[in-house]
């Protein structure tokens, strides 16, 4: 019983921190609201820019890397912006 909770417990922990690194992305990255990150251990870095279109979405253990002055850009519906 007590092997049972506590693995519980550390994986609602794990969920929550990955919850607010993508948070993180969101907020430095152009992600379409309705992208989602579909499991933990997804990474996006770099000084250029990620553009994430619309009903897109990004698998467990996934990596995107982009350098300054590049930009990458995920999924058939991207919005159009400029910077």
């Amino acid at each position: 019983m007590f092997w049972t909770l506590l693995s519980k417990n550390l994986l609602r922990a794990r969920s929550i921190y990955w919850r607010l690194v993508y948070r993180g992305y969101s907020a430095r990255y152009r992600l379409d609201p309705t992208f989602r990150f579909n499991g933990p251990g997804i990474e996006l870095y770099g000084d250029g820019s990620i553009e994430v279109g619309r009903d897109s979405y990004i698998g467990s253990l996934s990596t995107v890397q982009v350098c300054a002055g590049h930009r990458v850009r995920i999924g058939g519906l991207v919005f159009e912006y400029e910077d």
